[in-house]
This record gives structure tokens, sequence and C-alpha cells, in this order.
């Protein structure tokens, strides 16, 4: 497989890509871990302080347009996460962040299945049926969709649900917030597990984006305490062998 978990966010910003870089933060202190930005509308970690635009996923898909891509073409185009961890970053701009995936979306999952020994997390941004990151979640362990426990938020998972049932095999639903529906009124709803509850936690998640998530403080918040509960949840999850 080549994803360890793809995450989809859902309208409204949940909070996707912060949980997606909280989650490679805490795998990194068990191995090397990988947080792939695969969000066709554009990513957001070149803009984060000590990261830039190039090497990433537009560098990656120059260099390699007419070949093969393989684990050494991808770990050449990391950079390191200041939280823990790498980073694949995805174009600021949605046109050329879509024209990279569109040009390596079928050569990147066989690259990240030989990637043996790292986890490997993809923020794959709005779950749309059209996104070419919905290809590289057919071949994820596990595909989660990032919702809040709303009435709004529940019915719109429910309704991406159904595209997404499609297209992957292992499929769930994490929920950012305790605010409104339980988690098993959440998962009656939507009818797929709900691999857990992550805190709404500002403060929490200022530290991750920052690059602090990994540090004493860091640790501490209701955020990274709810993403440590969620690591185990998952890897019960997964398939024997595979852990975040």
């Amino acid at each position: 497989m080549s994803l360890d978990l793809a995450l989809f966010g859902t309208k409204g910003s949940p909070g996707a890509t912060t949980l997606a870089e909280a989650l490679v933060a805490f795998a990194s202190r068990r191995g090397p871990a990988l947080l792939a930005e695969l969000d066709p509308d554009g990513g957001d970690r070149a803009a984060s302080p000590g990261l830039a635009l190039d090497p990433g996923l537009a560098s990656l898909a120059a260099s390699s347009r007419h070949q093969a891509i393989t684990a050494e073409d991808v770990t050449g185009h990391l950079q390191p996460l200041p939280a823990g961890g790498y980073v694949l970053v995805a174009p600021a701009s949605a046109e050329q962040a879509h024209a990279a995936l569109d040009t390596v979306v079928a050569r990147l999952a066989p690259a990240l299945t030989a990637m043996q020994g790292w986890t490997v997390v993809g923020d794959c941004g709005r779950m749309r049926s059209r996104s070419p990151a919905v290809e590289l979640a057919s071949h994820a362990e596990v595909v989660a969709l990032v919702t809040r426990p709303t009435l709004e938020g529940v019915e719109h998972a429910r309704d991406r649900l159904i595209l997404l049932r499609d297209v992957a095999p292992r499929v769930g639903v994490i929920v950012v917030g305790h605010k409104g529906f339980s988690r098993a009124r959440v998962q009656g709803a939507v009818g797929v597990p709900v691999y857990g509850v992550v805190a709404d936690d500002a403060r929490g998640a200022e530290l991750v984006r920052s690059g602090h998530g990994a540090s004493w403080a860091g640790r501490r918040t209701a955020l990274m305490r709810s993403v440590a509960l969620l690591a185990d949840s998952l890897g019960a999850s997964l398939p024997v062998g595979v852990t975040v």
C-alpha cells in the first residue's frame, strides 16, 4: 500500500492539515515519518518558518516527468519539519498543486509503497470526487474524513463518505472537538467507524504549526494528548506491521 493514512477534510475547515502534521510529529518519535501534501487546492507548509516551496512536490514532478518515481526520488525532495518528521510540500497555488499532482499521481503510489519503515500520512485536502488525491487514497491502508460533531459536519461527512467508500477499502471518521454530537451518535449517523476524537485546541494547533508540537509544552497540550490516543486507535485499525 502507498500510504498508511490518507486524511480528507470536510466543509468548514475542521483542521485536517494540523492533525496530519501532529500525527507525523508523534510518529517521528518512533521512526521516520512523512507528511505528504496532496491537496490539489495548494499546500500550507511552504509558508511556515524554515520551509520553502522547493524541494517538494513540484520539483519531484519536474525531475521525474518521463520516468518512474522511486523511494529515493521522494526522499530527495523532502524537507525536515521542525516538530519532527519530513514533509513533501505542495505548491501554495491551486493551479500549480493540481498540475503537479496530475503529473505524479499514477507514479507516486509505488514510490511510497517502497518507503519501507516509514509512516506516511497524506493530507489530501477537501474531499471532492474529481480530486487527483482520491486515486492516491485508494491505495491507503486507512482513509479518514475529518469533521466536526455538528449537524452540518455530520451531513457533509455522510455525503462525502458515499464517494470515499467506492474507492477506499478502509474508511472512517476522525472528529474534531467534543461540543456537539457524541462519538456514538456520529458513528451511527455516518455508518463507518469513528477512529477517534481530537481536541479542538487552538493553542495546541498553533504550537504544531509553529514547529513546537513535539516540545515538552506541545506534548502536554490537549491536542497532542488526544493525538496520542488517536495514534493508538489507528494503530489497532491498521494491518499488522503498519504503525502510526
